[in-house]
């Protein structure tokens, strides 16, 4: 039997003590259960990386929190584990919380355990198939670099998280040719792949090839990713002579509250020729 780790949010005993005999009960699943009473509590440990599970079941109504809040907290703050709401509410409560972003609902008057175990097992795969998704939307399929769009939800996650200054730095290439320039910014994009963990940099392209890479804020950072992209360009160059090409650059300062439309519009208005 598989082992499932499943953290249970519930501040009622006689409700965590009826999920909890029915999880044990699984014929498919060799259950640990992990409870919490507060949802402080909850987003404390995963916060502190001490919370381990597969999936969370989640009762909305709570000491310290009430419906909406608590699913719009935890949504926002557990990105990674599927979250099953529990409720005794109407059920127009549950179809509304999977539109906000639960992968289920479950019903605690319908409570058995083949029911349980095909909730769980539909939550985590829908995760997955979701996550799949988001992973193709947000990889370029041509330089396997991230997209804008992962670009944006990054930068969302670390404001978030508390990290409200970053610097963003624009990159275009001009070649004499489109063969040219599809060689160099497929080059190009290579390098900055196998360098991302080494700068702890986040380098993103869009449709046009233009590139995009989030740093640390601080001209130190930028400079530092200026003159390794000069390297790279100068090992182009060795490889191929004929190689002619111009680059246009722009960086800003982000601050929590950009608009990421807006920013990417500043730094493609202001650009400027450097050498490289």
């Amino acid at each position: 039997m598989r082992k499932l780790d499943v953290v249970i949010l519930e501040d009622l005993d006689t409700d965590f003590d009826l999920v909890d005999i029915y999880l044990k009960k699984s014929k498919q699943y060799l259950i640990k259960t992990t409870r919490f009473t507060l949802l402080k509590d909850l987003l404390n440990a995963y916060e502190s990386k001490t919370l381990r599970g597969d999936v969370i079941l989640l009762d909305l109504n709570l000491p310290d929190s009430d419906y909406h809040h608590t699913l719009y907290r935890v949504l926002n703050t557990i990105i990674d584990i599927p979250i099953i709401v529990l409720t005794s509410m109407d059920l127009k409560y549950g179809y509304d919380a999977i539109k906000l972003g639960a992968q289920d609902f479950i019903n605690k008057t319908e409570l058995k355990n083949e029911y349980l175990d095909y909730k769980l097992l539909f939550a985590m795969e829908r995760s997955e198939q979701l996550k799949h998704l988001e992973s193709i939307a947000f990889m370029d399929s041509e330089t396997s670099l991230h997209t804008l769009a992962f670009l944006r939800t990054y930068i969302e996650q670390q404001v978030k998280q508390g990290v409200h200054h970053f610097s963003l730095i624009r990159y275009e290439f001009k070649t004499d040719n489109k063969e040219m320039f599809e060689d160099l910014s497929l080059y190009v994009a290579s390098e900055l792949r196998y360098t991302i963990l080494d700068f702890k940099l986040i380098a993103a392209v869009d449709s046009n090839r233009v590139f995009y890479v989030l740093v640390e804020d601080g001209e130190e950072a930028i400079s530092q990713v200026d003159n390794y992209l000069k390297s790279v360009l100068s090992n182009a160059k060795d490889q191929n002579e004929a190689l002619n090409y111009q680059v246009f650059k722009n960086a800003i300062t982000c601050t929590g509250d950009l608009n990421f439309e807006s920013c990417i519009k500043d730094l493609e208005k202001d650009k400027k020729e450097v050498k490289l």
